[in-house]
């Protein structure tokens, strides 16, 4: 299963938390506060820069755009998130199954990472490599 970013882009859906896991970690706050403990955090300044992407989780709702995006902080909760976003780094996406025909509450993530390349005469960009399961990561949550 892929999210879509347009033809031929996306990412893949490779970890599920399921339904039946604890409440508290199945809210988006609780999701946000699950991530700042493994070193993630909310967007830069609560800006998205880019299109949200969405996924068919086949409940019944057809494709919905991701609920939130968290990106790796490295170590500063509030600022932490616009370095990922400009040098690149780990982030995942969140999705939640809640449609008529499996309203399971599981949340499905989107977890990759990037690095940027930028050209050292003018700083422009040069490459932008997505990595698509950043090691060190849980492979699935329960």
């Amino acid at each position: 299963m892929l999210s879509h970013a347009g033809p031929g882009k996306g990412e893949p859906l490779n970890v599920i938390i399921s339904g039946l896991s604890s409440s508290s970690v199945l809210t988006t706050c609780g999701i946000v506060n699950f991530a700042r403990a493994i070193g993630f955090s909310t967007e830069c300044l609560g800006f998205h820069l880019g299109d949200p992407q969405s996924a068919n989780l086949g409940d019944g709702h057809g494709s919905v755009n991701q609920t939130i995006v968290l990106r790796q902080d490295f170590g500063d909760a509030t600022l932490g998130t616009c370095l990922e976003s400009l040098i690149g780094g780990n982030h995942f996406r969140v999705y939640r199954q809640n449609g008529p025909s499996a309203n399971s509450g599981a949340l499905f993530l989107a977890m990759s990472g990037k690095t940027i390349k930028l050209s050292p005469m003018d700083m422009t960009l040069v490459e932008t490599t997505w990595l698509r399961m950043p090691l060190g990561l849980p492979a699935l949550v329960v």
